[in-house]
């Protein structure tokens, strides 16, 4: 089974706290995604917790977080300019194969 959470809006130093909580529910689920496709802008608090994440879950043994993030949007650019697009699976869409 997959874990499904869905972003909209802006994440900013505000919602670090609220992040944090979403992302820790998932921390233990064998397969996640995160569709990032309706957000607008992220700070580095989001960055961070997405990296935390991701660390957690590597030194778990579970698989990489996926992420929808469209290709033409500012945080696939941003994901693209950071170490962090090397830790996940990006796709444009649910339906882009595994």
């Amino acid at each position: 089974m997959t874990a499904v959470l869905v972003f909209a809006g802006d994440y900013d130093v505000a919602a670090k706290n609220d992040l944090r909580a979403d992302f820790d529910r998932l921390a233990a689920e064998p397969n996640v995604v995160f569709d990032l496709s309706a957000v607008g802008y992220v700070d580095s608090g989001f960055l961070g917790e997405l990296r935390r994440l991701h660390e957690h879950r590597a030194r778990a043994g579970l698989a990489p977080l996926t992420l929808i993030v469209p290709k033409d949007s500012r945080l696939r650019r941003l994901l693209g300019r950071t170490s962090l697009a090397n830790l996940f699976r990006i796709v444009d869409d649910l339906a882009e194969p595994a």
